[in-house]
Parts: C-alpha cells; structure tokens; sequence
C-alpha cells in the first residue's frame, strides 16, 4: 500500500470486525511500505496494532511494537494512543492475577503507576480506565494482601487522590472500589485507615442515605477492628459444652460496669450501623459482626449486661437469619466439624441470659417461652438453657412449686448434675430432706467438674447433718 491513510484506515476497519490476527498479518506484511516516522505519527495504527495484540493476549509483543517504531508512553503522547496502552496493562494484570502469578503482577505494576503519572487527570477522558485499574488491583488481595495494599496505596497516589477533588468524587460514586479498598485495609489489620479514607470521602455512619455497599464498608472494617482487637475470640468456634461454661449457669449478680472506655466509639457506631446492615446477603458482614460483637462482651471478665441489652434491643430477632451455618475449626490440636447456632438463635440465647442477669425475670420468662416454641432447632444445649431460666424465673416470682416441675422435666430430658443440684436445693428449703437427698447424691456422681462442685458438697453437709438430727 502505498497511501498511508488507506492502510490506517484497512487496519482499524480490521480491528473493528475484531479480526485481531489479521490486523497483526497485515501490518507486518505491510509497514515496510512506510518509514518508521510515518508510522509512529499514525494514531489510528498504532491504536489498531496495540488494540489487537491486547485482545490476542501477546502482550510482549505489543511492548517490543512500541519499542521498535519508537512510541513513547509520554505526556505529550496521543490520548487514544495512550488509552490503548492503559487498557493494554489492564488486561495483562488481569491475566497475571489469574495465573496468580506475583512476579507479573509486580512488573505490570511498574509499567501501571509509570503509566499513570504519564495521563491527564484533570479530565473525564481516563476516568472508566481509572475505576477498572483499581478494580482491578482489588484482585491481587486474593493471593498477595499486602501486595494488593502497596499497589493500591500507589495507585491513589499517582492518580493524586488526596488533592484532586475531581478524582475523590470519581471514587466516591463508585461503591465497589470504596468497598474494595476498605476490604484490604481491614484484612490488613489496618482498619483505622480504612475508617479515615471513609471519612476523606466524607462518609460517615451518621448519614441516613448511605447505600447498602456503603453500610457494608462500615460493618467489615468494625468486624476486622474487632478481630484484631480480641484475637482470643472466634465468632466462628462454637460454644463449649455445658459443664465447661460455669458462668451460665452461675446465678449470682456481676457487678456492672460503667466507665467510658477506648471503644465507646466502637460500641456506639455498632448501635447505629447493625440494624441498618442487610439481614440476609452474603455480602452483609452482619451475622460476623453480630456473633463476634456477643462473644467479645461475654468473654470480658466482668460481664456489662446493660451494654448486652442495650445492643439486642437496636434489633429485631424476627428479622434475623434462622440459618445454620457449618463450620470447620481447630480444637485441641484436633479438627472439628460443626453447625453452628443461627443469628435468631443467639439472640433469643443471649437475650434471656441477659434479662435474667439483670432481674427482669417476667421479661426473660417470656422471651424464653418464646424460644421454645418459635425455634426449630437448638444449638450447644439452648434448649436445656431456656427451660432452667423458665423454671428459675419462676422460682424469683415466688412460683417454686412450678419452678420444680420444670427443673424435674429437664432432669428427665437430659441429667445435668448443676440441674439435679437445684432441685435438691429447692427440695432441701420446702423440707423435703429425701428428694433434696437424691437428688444432691445423683449431682454429685454425676459428670462434671469438682472443683465447681463446691457448694453441692456445702449442701450434702447440711441435708447429712438434717438427717441425722432428725
């Protein structure tokens, strides 16, 4: 071809037919015609070559055609022919994040940020190859976390995020990459900094019309806050079994404790954000949240059960998932398999505990009823718990003889020795020495441990010295 219009023209009716081989044939077959100057000030060309050898994935050689004809990546460089180049980077990074290949992925990096310190900002024209590339860089957290957080970090900076308002805007419209990045931020243990580029873009929790992505944002950089903050509780291990967890079952009153701490921000954002978060998607952080939120509380040496209350009445437990999901952990060197209790669940469970600790017995009665008859299954004993707090409720509004009838069922269903104790004791008060007596031996033979059999030996004390005073 000697005419070198017609041969620009010929190779991006080519391209656009997206017969992306045939550009590549022609060319070769045809430059020679050309001097290397005439090529290299041809934008349609050049833009049609890198076009196709990005499509055809031989990225390579599409740097080698730079290379050879002379093309620089420059400010002063063809916006089009610059486009191409960016989309080009893009579809290699994509490339080496699925092969997750991280020596790719760190060069194709280099040429990125090279390439974005090169392009116009302060226009429109970048602005959906922008939004792609960090997309994009999103990709590498799967593989390499702090990897994918470097490359972010420099990304911002190139594209001069902190100073460019036009830029902060194009960001903040775009909910996935601010999810995204708060997503890396968290999973970094570094969620302050997901909290503080949130506040850059002038979101805050207190904004009614936040969107659900948003919301999401919020909710997963408190759950990560959260998970590095007590990393000695697992939302995902299920709860232990009956006669290791001593405290729900010890009734005596915990003193409550009222100073403001270093969380208070955490604990006051959680009140206004866990109602507001989605219930049901498995995108919501709701369920980690809520269930790590309940663990971290009663794991604190002094129980706060106001604070408890006060968290469970921002919900509504008929809103909740009554799912049951499993969950494979380590326990004792060991790998376990396990369901775990559904979000209704534990709140129903943590609920009556805590109206029970804090004297509403009428109230925890209720809830507790409840429970037993809305729930259809029952996890780590819960159906063991809400009879004995029914029948301990009882035994606090003055109905002992009731209070016993229940605590007698729950023997039949399932013989818990601190069960057994209770009815002895309750036997031992109405004077019934024989059944506080049977009851008391059959706590004391049965499974448990002995160091928290103190005060059933206490009262086997008082029932022999009963007995033989009788």
């Amino acid at each position: 071809m000697n005419n070198i219009q017609t041969f620009a023209n010929y190779i991006a009716d080519l391209a656009k037919e997206k017969k992306y081989d045939n550009v590549i044939v022609s060319f070769k077959n045809n430059h020679s015609d050309f001097s290397s100057q005439v090529i290299s000030s041809n934008s349609i060309i050049i833009k049609s070559v890198i076009d196709s050898y990005r499509h055809l994935g031989r990225f390579e050689e599409a740097y080698k055609f730079l290379e050879e004809f002379n093309i620089g990546i420059e400010t002063d460089q063809n916006n089009y022919i610059l486009n191409s180049f960016g989309w080009l980077l893009y579809n290699e990074l994509d490339e080496a994040i699925k092969k997750e290949a991280a020596d790719q992925v760190q060069l194709v990096s280099t040429r990125l940020l090279e390439f974005l310190n090169v392009i116009d900002k302060s226009t429109s024209f970048y602005d959906m190859l922008i939004q792609r590339i960090i997309g994009k860089a999103l990709g590498v957290r799967r593989f390499n976390l702090e990897g994918s957080l470097e490359l972010l970090l420099n990304i911002l900076k190139e594209i001069k995020f902190k100073t460019e308002v036009r830029i902060q805007q194009l960001i903040k419209n775009d909910t996935f990459i601010i999810g995204g990045i708060s997503n890396v931020f968290g999973k970094s243990g570094k969620p302050e900094r997901g909290f503080t580029f949130l506040e850059f873009l002038g979101l805050s929790i207190d904004d009614a019309s936040l969107s659900e992505e948003i919301l999401n944002a919020f909710g997963w950089l408190t759950y990560y806050q959260l998970k590095r903050d007590f990393k000695n509780v697992d939302e995902e291990v299920p709860e232990e079994e009956l006669d290791t967890m001593f405290i729900d079952f010890d009734v005596r009153e915990q003193p409550q404790v009222n100073q403001v701490d270093d969380k208070e921000k955490t604990n006051n954002n959680l009140l206004k954000l866990l109602p507001r978060l989605n219930k049901e998607s498995k995108y919501s952080p709701f369920s980690k949240l809520f269930n790590l939120y309940i663990k971290i509380q009663k794991s604190a040496a002094s129980v706060n059960w106001q604070r408890i209350l006060e968290f469970l009445n921002v919900l509504d437990y008929n809103e909740l998932s009554i799912d049951c999901p499993t969950v494979t952990f380590i326990r004792k060197g060991r790998e376990k398999v396990a369901e775990l209790a559904s979000d209704k669940e534990n709140w129903l469970s943590t609920y009556a505990n805590a109206l029970f600790r804090t004297n509403d017995y009428e109230t925890c009665l209720v809830i507790s009823q409840t429970a037993l008859e809305t729930l259809e299954k029952f996890h780590y004993n819960n159906d063991i718990w809400f009879a004995r707090r029914i029948a301990l409720c009882k035994i606090k509004i003055g109905d002992k003889t009731e209070a016993i009838q229940e605590l007698e069922k729950i023997v039949i269903k399932k013989k818990e020795w601190f069960i057994e104790k209770e009815l002895a004791e309750l036997y031992f008060d109405d004077g019934k020495i024989d059944l506080a007596n049977k009851y008391a031996l059959e706590a004391a033979l049965n499974f448990g441990d002995k160091e928290k059999k103190d005060g059933l030996y206490l009262l086997l004390g008082k029932i022999y010295k009963n007995k033989k005073s009788a």
